[in-house]
Parts: structure tokens; C-alpha cells; sequence
């Protein structure tokens, strides 16, 4: 496992836990906190990536479509700030596809590691089971106005922490298995 992966991933469940907690503090405020971070966020990237294009100067680039993608990018940030309400009405949707997509990476791992013998795969095949229901709930949207920043906010710290709790034992158990790839201890 790569280290530019584990950060990646550590940031982005950091991210989530950060997000679920601003959600459950501040409900009255996070649409608008939210909408304008990500609205931040993307128009940077936009900025960014066609900066990136003029600053680059050799022909690998040339085919990557970084000048439509970045204004694309900072299109839609100007559109999350200006439209926050009529964005977050989707947003909880959007997340919940993004959590149910989430739990299927940790299924994945939590395969990965029952197949080859490393660590508690059950515990990490359990995340990903809650955080799919979690997901799946949030994208039907069962739940009132006056709940759903609560639960979407638990469901960001959720999986934001089964994120954590996955990339620990992975992290763990693959530093332990020596070169060969056979484990030192099986269990």
C-alpha cells in the first residue's frame, strides 16, 4: 500500500469527520460553511488546473482537456456558493452514493484481506456493511428536515472513523507480512 494512497486516504476521512461534526455543531450554519468550502475547493482546482495547462510545458498534456475541465471546475464552485440552498437539497443524496461507494472500497479490502490470510478481515467486512446501510438510508432520504443534518452528520463521522479503523489494520497487517507475501503468524 502506498504511502501517497494512505494519506490520500487519511485526509479524506478526516475530511468526513470534520464535515459530520460541523453538521451536528453548527446545523443551522453548515449549509452555507459547507457549500462555500467546496465551492472553494473546486474553483481553486479549476484555477489550478488551468494554470497547470499554460505553466506545463511539454505535449503530454496536450490531449488531458485541462482548460474545458477547469473552467467546468470553476463553474461549479461559483455555483456552490451562489446556489447553496438549491444544492444542498441534492448534497445528502450525493453523499450517500459517495458512502455506499466508500463501503464498497472496504469490502474490497476487507476481500483482499481474507484472501490473503492478514488480519481481521470480518472487522473491516463489518464497517463496510454498516457504512453501506448508512448510505443507502441517507440516500432515500427517510428522514424529516429537522434529522437529517443530524444523521448525515453521524454518517460522515461514521464513516470517516471506519475509514481510519480500515486503513489501520491494513496498515497494520501488511507491515507485518514479510517480503515473500506469507504471513509471519496466520490466524
Amino acid at each position: 500500500m502506498s504511502k501517497k494512497y494512505v494519506s490520500n486516504f487519511v485526509l479524506f476521512s478526516v475530511g468526513y469527520i470534520l464535515l459530520g461534526i460541523l453538521l451536528i455543531a453548527a446545523p443551522e450554519h453548515s449549509q452555507r460553511i459547507i457549500c462555500t468550502l467546496l465551492g472553494i475547493v473546486l474553483m481553486v482546482a479549476g484555477i489550478a488546473r488551468i494554470a497547470w495547462y499554460f505553466i506545463k510545458d511539454d505535449l503530454s498534456r496536450a490531449f488531458h482537456n485541462d482548460i474545458p475541465f477547469g473552467v467546468l471546475q470553476l463553474i461549479g464552485g461559483i455555483y456552490l456558493m451562489a446556489k447553496a440552498d438549491a444544492v444542498w437539497s441534492w448534497l445528502p443524496v450525493i453523499m450517500g452514493f459517495a458512502v455506499v461507494f466508500d463501503s464498497i472500497v472496504k469490502l474490497q479490502h476487507a476481500f483482499d484481506l481474507k484472501r490473503t490470510g492478514l488480519g481481521p478481515w470480518w472487522a473491516i467486512l463489518a464497517l463496510a456493511l454498516a457504512t453501506a446501510v448508512l448510505g443507502v438510508l441517507l440516500i432515500l432520504g427517510i428522514f424529516g428536515p429537522e434529522v437529517l443534518l443530524y444523521y448525515f452528520g453521524t454518517v460522515l463521522i461514521f464513516d470517516g472513523a471506519a475509514n481510519l479503523v480500515t486503513i489501520i489494520l491494513l496498515s497494520v497487517r501488511t507491515r507485518r507480512q514479510p517480503p515473500g507475501g506469507e504471513d509471519e503468524n496466520p490466524q
